[in-house]
């Protein structure tokens, strides 16, 4: 029998909680109890009777094991029962503990609001507040351990699926974000709809999703699941009263035991779709190893390139631009190159849009211009001429805080008048800030600078911005250019755009002339400008200056 001075003494404690507790014996039969039981409770004791017995079969199985610990081991013992009753989803916290040579203890408390609270904690810190979806730190810590899981099987497989939504700020900037934040929610719901219930669908943030598929067959089926992801892209999005189409990008990592690193799988996908993003709208990319070793390249080369403008490595080649009505020299455009120690002579496409992503295009751009200001006085002084030089700008450096008054004083520098300087855009140049680089462009054609809109016709909105920029010339596309003596339609085309530039009062240059047919068939289209091979190739200063005979 136990002790009656501890009993009672738990007696006193019972009597103190307003939790259920029971205390029974080491063969697990009921003494006494205290507190709520009933509907309320899942715990039903009657002295005299074994514990488990106040339980349904279900919940005696699984607190069978702890009571026998706590009895057996003679140490506390714990666990959370979930329990469906008439208030609906419960939890409740079973403690069973040691109180005396041959007395133990068992508590019951209704953790329900506790296990809620945690559970909202946990559904702000793993979900996404806005599509509801799992968010990054939740699909980090199911990958890894999926990632353990098939290291111990070689022929475990799984895939992960990186998307970004194509084109989603347009959507922000023109219809607000509102209407974005509809779209982010859409999106993530047709993703989840695409996929095996086991899948995981997440947001990364922003408009980057991820899908995670877990034991699957092999890489053609991950393709399939993308596939049925573009598919179901397909049907409009109705939001706002408005129909959107949608399209993504995917990249996919497939790994059969290959990945020991989370990052490093969301690294190679990452860089797939940066590839299948490459390639369009609506794209797929398996990673591929040579992928990784482009990116440490281009890694290298960023770093290579931040010390090339410290230690001038890029040089002017100049290219002259002459008149179609009497094959005089019109002007000369200044074209970049990086004299790279290791890979040799770049051209400008191999290092141009690096140097914009890095920001180093600034510093780049004023020694750029610097140097073909300095050229273009040379030349004018040794024809007896105005000569002008052509510079191409990047969008960033229209961002560029007070980038006119830096162009305005390197003018000054050189001794240059404005008109002596024709700035070379692009549509893709001015379209990252529309409104903000047609004031700048407005402000130095005000001052007396010229405008040259160059790759015309190869842009979604090129009459828009004929009609919008303050410019002087446009250059037809070399693509038009080359295609002159295939037919009809690229004369008919090029034709067009004379006569419509023309009629604006803008002058027209065509760039890759390379034939002397062609040089002919513009002339007869009313072409005014032109420059290509078929004048003179991209050279050095004093080749150039060799070439005009100066």
């Amino acid at each position: 029998m136990p002790d009656n001075r501890k009993l009672q003494e738990a007696v006193t404690l019972l009597e103190s909680l307003p939790d259920l507790l029971v205390l029974f014996d080491s063969r697990g039969t009921c003494i006494d109890h205290h507190g709520p039981s009933g509907d309320s409770y899942p715990m039903t004791p009657r002295h005299g009777r074994p514990l488990l017995e106040a339980f349904s079969p279900e919940l005696a199985a699984t607190i069978s094991p702890a009571l026998a610990d706590c009895i057996g081991e003679r140490r506390s013992t714990e666990l959370d029962l979930q329990v469906n009753n008439q208030q609906g989803e419960q939890w409740f916290e079973f403690r069973a503990m040691p109180c005396g040579d041959n007395l133990f203890m068992a508590l019951m408390r209704n953790i329900t609001d506790r296990r809620r609270e945690r559970d909202a904690l946990y559904e702000g810190a793993y979900h996404d507040p806005l599509t509801r979806l799992p968010n990054r730190a939740h699909f980090m810590s199911r990958l890894r351990r999926i990632l353990e899981r098939s290291q111990t099987h070689a022929s475990y497989t799984i895939a992960l699926l990186m998307l970004d939504m194509d084109r989603f700020k347009a959507v922000n900037d023109s219809l607000g974000h509102l209407v974005g934040d509809q779209l982010l929610i859409e999106f993530g719901a047709r993703l989840r709809r695409a996929v095996r219930p086991q899948d995981l669908v997440a947001r990364l943030g922003g408009d980057e999703f991820v899908v995670l598929l877990d034991n699957i067959q092999s890489a053609p089926q991950a393709l399939a699941v993308a596939n049925r992801i573009h598919g179901a892209l397909k049907q409009p999005f109705q939001l706002a009263g408005k129909e959107l189409h949608c399209t993504t990008s995917i990249g996919l990592a497939v790994a059969s035991g290959g990945y020991r690193s989370a990052d490093d799988m969301l690294r190679d996908s990452d860089m797939a779709m940066y590839q299948a993003k490459s390639r369009g709208r609506g794209e797929s990319a398996v990673f591929e190893q040579s992928m990784h070793q482009r990116n440490l390249e281009q890694l290298s080369l960023e770093n290579e390139l931040r010390r090339a403008v410290a230690e001038d490595q890029f040089l002017l080649n100049f290219q002259t631009v002459h008149s179609l009505a009497d094959e005089g020299v019109s002007s000369l455009e200044a074209l970049v190159r990086w004299q790279h120690p290791r890979r040799g002579l770049l051209l400008p496409g191999e290092f141009i849009g690096l140097a914009e992503d890095t920001g180093e295009i600034t510093g780049l751009g004023h020694w750029i211009l610097r140097q073909a200001l300095r050229t273009g006085a040379s030349f004018t002084k040794a024809m007896g001429r105005p000569i002008s030089m052509s510079v191409n700008l990047s969008g960033r450096q229209l961002s560029e805080p007070g980038f006119d008054e830096v162009v305005l004083r390197l003018l000054e520098e050189a001794g240059v008048p404005p008109s002596g300087l024709l700035l070379e855009i692009t549509e893709k140049a001015v379209n990252l800030d529309p409104k903000a680089h047609t004031k700048v462009l407005q402000r130095l054609h005000e001052k007396g600078l010229r405008v040259v809109l160059d790759n015309f016709g190869t842009g979604q909105s090129s009459l828009s911005y004929v009609l919008n920029l303050p410019l002087h010339y446009i250059k037809v596309d070399r693509g038009f250019v080359s295609r002159l003596a295939e037919g009809r339609a690229t004369r008919v085309v090029v034709d067009s755009v004379i006569r419509l530039a023309h009629e604006l009062g803008i002058q027209v240059i065509a760039e890759g002339v390379e034939r002397e047919g062609d040089k002919a068939v513009l002339k007869d289209l009313g072409c005014d400008l032109a420059q290509g091979w078929a004048y003179t190739r991209p050279a050095p200063e004093n080749e150039i200056f060799t070439h005009l005979n100066l």
